[in-house]
């Protein structure tokens, strides 16, 4: 395994632990709750206190959460990741939406989440591919 980047630092075990919990408690939400109900809890998040926060400490956060999420890779996850996502980063009092995608041919949908124009915990490539459909 390559050593750490420069300036690279561990995230803290409790950072690390919340984001398993919450990637964790969505793949199961998304597989006891009807669609409705997840959108509606996702546009609750909305409430929640948010301030301006740097992009480096916004990609910091999210790549934190990509940590985890690789701790428990699956297929097709997109949704459940992106509920986790968004909690997560709403936890820390960053403002994102998630965003529904579809393509025509073939058809395929996709979400992901965005604070601003940034694209977090996805590519550029991945989500270009889409026309977003629906905000949250």
């Amino acid at each position: 395994m390559p050593p750490p980047a420069v300036g690279y630092r561990r995230p803290p075990p409790q950072t690390m632990m919340a984001a398993l919990a919450r990637i964790i408690t969505a793949r199961l939400a998304v597989r006891a709750l009807p669609l409705r109900v997840l959108a509606q809890r996702v546009r609750r998040l909305d409430t929640w206190p948010s301030r301006p926060m740097a992009e480096a400490d916004v990609a910091a956060r999210t790549a934190m959460f990509v940590q985890a999420r690789q701790l428990l890779p699956a297929r097709g996850a997109c949704l459940p990741d992106s509920i986790a996502l968004v909690h997560f980063l709403r936890a820390h009092e960053i403002a994102c939406n998630m965003v529904f995608g579809v393509r025509l041919d073939p058809f395929e949908a996709h979400c992901w989440v965005q604070s601003t124009d940034a694209i977090l915990g996805d590519t550029h490539e991945r989500v270009s591919c889409f026309t977003p459909i629906l905000q949250l």
